[in-house]
């Protein structure tokens, strides 16, 4: 959590903790309240930073890569 916050308050524009135990992510958008995305919804979009806004993934399309 402390080099998150560091690198978030450095520049860096957006920040990700995938927890396979709860087959969750927690996104942190830059000067933003974090998002928490569950695999309960695998259909839903994962936040992305603007230089990759054009990518489209699901937490549905991460944690099958994850489980291979």
């Amino acid at each position: 959590m402390d080099k998150i916050l560091h690198c978030l308050s450095h520049g860096t524009q957006m920040s990700w903790i995938i927890d396979p135990a709860e087959q969750a992510i927690l996104v942190y958008p830059s000067q933003k309240q974090p998002i928490l995305v569950s695999l309960a919804t695998p259909e839903s979009f994962v936040s992305v930073p603007e230089f990759a806004e054009a990518v489209k993934l699901t937490i549905g399309e991460i944690f099958g890569w994850l489980s291979q």
